[in-house]
C-alpha cells in the first residue's frame, strides 16, 4: 500500500482533499495542479521525467490528517521558486524597511518642527525684552533676558543668525544690569541721606518712639506672661480639682472605698495648688483630726487661707475657731464676723451659725427674731441644723412645757428619797435615844415630803396642759429633746418612760 497520503499539498502547504490532485509515483507526495506542473518543469532540467506518468487523484473526504505525516519535509523548495516561509521574510523586510523609512522622516521633521518653535520663542522673549528696557522698565526687562538666558541653557541654538541674535542679547542684558546697579546704588545714596536728615532733625522723635515700641514690648510680653500663668493656673486648678474630688470621695467612702489617710494627702496636694475649697477642708481636717493627727494651730493656719480665698465654709470654720479657741485665742467678736462674712456669700453653714450667735446674745445683743431670720434663709439653702431650730422655735412651748414635767418628776422622785431617808434616820436616832436628832431628821423628813408633793402637783399639772397640746406635736418636741446631745441625761430618763 502507499504511504499515508496528505491532505495538503507537498510544495505550496494548500490544502487538496476537496480538488483535483497529482501523485508523484516516485515519491507517493501529492501536488496541486499549478505547484505539479512546476515541478515538473523544474524536474526536466534536474533529472528525465519518470517512465511512469503521475496519477491524478480524485478528492477524498477521508485522508488523514496533515499532523499525522511523520514524514519530514525537503529541505528546499525545488529550483526556480521560493518556499511561503522564504517569501514571508522578504515581505516582512520590506515592510520593516518602508516603517524605519517613515520614522525616518517623521523624526526629521519634528526636529525642524521644534527647532522653529524654540527659535520663535527665544526671539518674542528678546524682543520683549528690548522693548522693556527701552521703556525704562529695567526691572522685567532682566526678568525677560534671564528667562531667554535660561531657555538657551536648556537647548542647544544650531542657527548662526539665531546665534548672534542672542549674543546681542547677552550684550544688552549686561547693559541692563549695569542701569539697574546704578540706580540701585543712587537709590542706596538716597536712602542713607535721608535716614541721617531724619537722625539729624528727628533724633528725639525717634527715640520717643523707640520708647513708645519699647513700652509696647514690654506690655506685650506682660500679656504674654500674664496669659501663660492664667492658663498655668487653670492646668493647676483642674489638676488640683481632681485631687479634690478624689480625696473627698476617699474620706467620706463615696465611692465605696474609704482611705481617710489617702484623702487627706490628696487634699494636701490639691491645697497646696492653690484651691481654695482644698484649704479650707483640710484645715477643718485638722482641727477634728481627720485622716491626720489633730492639730489645731496648723488647721486655723489652713482655714485662714482658705476664708481669705474666698471660700464661704472656710469662713464658717473659721468663727468656729475663733468662738472656742481652736488653734487661736478665744474672740466671740472675731466669730461673729467670720460668720457674717459667710452669710453674706449664701453660706448655708455661716447663716445658722450666726442665728445661733444672735439666739443667745454671743457678741452681738440677743434678738431672737434675727436668729429665726437667719435660721430660715440657711433652712431654705438645706442646712439640717436650722430646719430643726426653727421646728424647736414652732415648737418652744410644747417643749418647755415637756422639759418642766420631766424636772418636775425628777424632783418629786428625789424629795421622797430624801423624805424616806430622814425617816430612817429618825428610826436610828430614836432607838439610841437622840432626842434632839430625832427632832431635826423628823423636821426634814416632812419638809422633804412637802416638797415631794408640791412637785407631784407640778407633774399632774404639766400633764393637764400637755392634754390640751397637740399630740403630733407633743411627740416631735419629745424626739428634738431626746436627740438634743444637750438635754441633760436625768431629765432624757424622765421623758423616755
Amino acid at each position: 500500500m502507499d504511504a499515508v497520503v496528505r491532505k495538503v499539498c507537498s510544495d505550496c502547504g494548500l490544502d487538496v482533499a476537496q480538488q483535483k490532485r497529482v501523485k508523484d509515483p516516485r515519491t507517493n507526495l501529492y501536488y496541486c495542479p499549478p505547484c505539479w506542473e512546476a515541478h515538473v518543469r523544474a524536474a526536466q532540467h534536474a533529472a528525465p521525467l519518470p517512465t511512469e506518468e503521475a496519477t491524478l487523484v480524485e478528492p477524498i473526504d477521508d485522508l488523514p490528517d496533515a499532523t499525522t505525516d511523520s514524514r519530514p519535509k525537503p529541505a528546499t523548495a525545488p529550483a526556480g521558486r521560493l518556499s511561503k516561509g522564504e517569501r514571508q521574510i522578504i515581505h516582512g523586510g520590506v515592510v520593516v524597511g518602508v516603517l524605519l523609512f517613515l520614522g525616518f522622516i517623521y523624526l526629521l521633521f519634528l526636529r525642524n518642527w521644534w527647532e522653529d518653535h524654540n527659535r520663535e520663542n527665544l526671539l518674542t522673549l528678546k524682543q520683549n525684552a528690548e522693548v522693556l528696557a527701552g521703556a525704562d522698565r529695567l526691572a522685567e526687562a532682566k526678568q525677560q533676558y534671564d528667562q531667554l538666558f535660561s531657555l538657551v541653557g536648556d537647548h542647544e541654538v544650531a542657527a548662526a543668525d539665531l546665534r548672534e541674535s542672542l549674543k546681542d542679547a547677552h550684550e544688552n542684558a549686561a547693559k541692563v544690569a549695569s542701569k539697574l546697579a546704578a540706580e540701585e546704588h543712587v537709590r542706596q545714596e538716597a536712602e542713607e541721606k535721608r535716614e541721617a536728615a531724619r537722625i539729624t532733625a528727628e533724633g528725639k522723635q525717634v527715640e520717643e518712639d523707640f520708647q513708645r515700641q519699647e513700652q509696647a514690648r514690654k506690655v506685650a510680653q506682660e500679656k504674654e506672661r500674664q496669659a501663660r500663668l492664667a492658663e498655668e493656673r487653670k492646668q493647676a486648678e483642674v489638676q488640683s480639682r481632681e485631687l479634690y474630688a478624689t480625696g473627698l470621695a476617699l474620706i467620706r467612702g463615696t465611692n465605696g472605698v474609704t482611705d481617710q489617710p489617702k484623702g487627706f494627702q490628696n487634699l494636701k496636694q490639691a491645697a497646696e495648688l492653690g484651691l481654695p475649697d482644698a484649704m479650707g477642708d483640710l484645715g477643718w481636717f485638722y482641727i477634728k483630726g481627720i485622716g491626720t493627727e489633730k492639730d489645731e494651730a496648723t488647721g486655723f493656719g489652713w482655714l485662714s487661707k482658705g476664708a481669705e480665698a474666698g471660700f464661704p465654709p472656710a469662713m464658717a470654720n473659721l468663727g468656729y475657731c475663733f468662738l472656742n479657741g481652736s488653734g487661736v485665742e478665744k474672740d466671740v467678736q472675731k466669730a461673729v464676723a467670720w460668720f457674717a462674712k459667710g452669710a453674706a456669700q449664701n453660706d448655708p453653714l455661716s447663716m445658722f451659725d450666726l442665728g445661733v450667735m444672735y439666739a443667745n446674745g454671743l457678741g452681738v445683743d440677743k434678738d431672737e427674731q434675727q436668729a429665726e431670720t437667719w435660721w430660715k434663709k440657711a433652712a431654705d439653702l438645706g442646712n439640717p441644723n436650722a430646719t430643726a431650730m426653727l421646728q424647736r422655735q414652732q415648737l418652744k412651748p410644747v417643749i418647755d412645757l415637756l422639759i418642766l414635767y420631766a424636772t418636775h418628776r425628777y424632783n418629786a422622785q428625789l424629795h421622797k428619797t430624801q423624805s424616806a431617808y430622814f425617816k430612817s434616820q429618825l428610826d436610828l436616832d430614836i432607838s439610841g435615844g437622840l432626842r434632839d436628832e430625832g427632832a431635826r431628821d423628823l423636821e426634814n423628813a416632812r419638809k422633804e415630803n412637802d416638797l415631794a408633793l408640791s412637785e407631784s402637783e407640778g407633774v399632774l399639772s404639766c400633764i393637764q396642759e400637755l392634754k390640751k397640746c397637740d399630740q403630733t406635736d407633743v411627740g416631735k418636741a419629745k424626739r428634738l429633746i431626746l436627740d438634743d446631745s444637750a438635754t441633760d441625761e436625768r431629765l432624757r430618763s424622765y421623758l423616755s418612760d
